[in-house]
């Protein structure tokens, strides 16, 4: 293993449900734009996430704009990014005390300054059995007080991403990392 790799451990996993669900909901905005503008494919990977692992956030597919941009999620601080091509900030909404709907509000305000069709994006749905239930769902405002139990997500991330990156290098047939 690289000498980045991250202790883990800290926190039990029972113990970081809530912080999932949590990084759960919030990566929506990023499948929502994913799915309504990026360039279909069809095993749907354009809907999907990636670790990004110098900017240490999740991030979507580059959408095709005149600004080309990319919807990403600070996952400590639970906020929502828009990114340029090149991973420069170019908007950023904490998400800490705001619901799903402002959150949307806020995204769909942004993007179509960038020549995006905000109209199109909507949350995906999913069969009950595939997606958890939260009160995020129901209205309920994000949480982001607890962040040491996000730091300790992160963590996952991070090695996960490092391992999948090693078996993608020695495996010719492996497709890139999604999430």
């Amino acid at each position: 293993m690289n000498n980045s790799w991250q202790t883990i451990g800290k926190i039990l996993p029972q113990d970081l449900t809530e912080s999932r669900l949590q990084l759960h909901y919030a990566i929506q905005f990023i499948a929502a734009t994913g799915s309504a503008l990026a360039e279909p494919l069809p095993d749907y990977s354009h809907t999907s996430l990636e670790w990004h692992p110098q900017l240490e956030m999740f991030v979507g597919a580059i959408i095709p704009t005149k600004k080309p941009f990319r919807v990403a999620l600070e996952p400590i601080s639970l906020t929502s990014i828009i990114l340029d091509k090149q991973g420069n900030t170019l908007a950023a909404f904490p998400l800490h005390q705001k619901t799903m709907d402002e959150g949307l509000s806020w995204l769909k305000s942004e993007i179509v300054k960038l020549g995006a069709d905000a109209d199109k994006v909507v949350f995906l749905s999913y069969p009950p059995d595939d997606f958890p239930d939260s009160a995020i769902a129901h209205g309920a405002a994000f949480d982001a007080s607890e962040e040491s139990a996000r730091q300790e997500l992160k963590h996952y991330y991070v090695n996960t991403h490092q391992l999948l990156q090693e078996i993608v290098a020695t495996n010719e047939d492996a497709s890139s990392i999604h999430i």
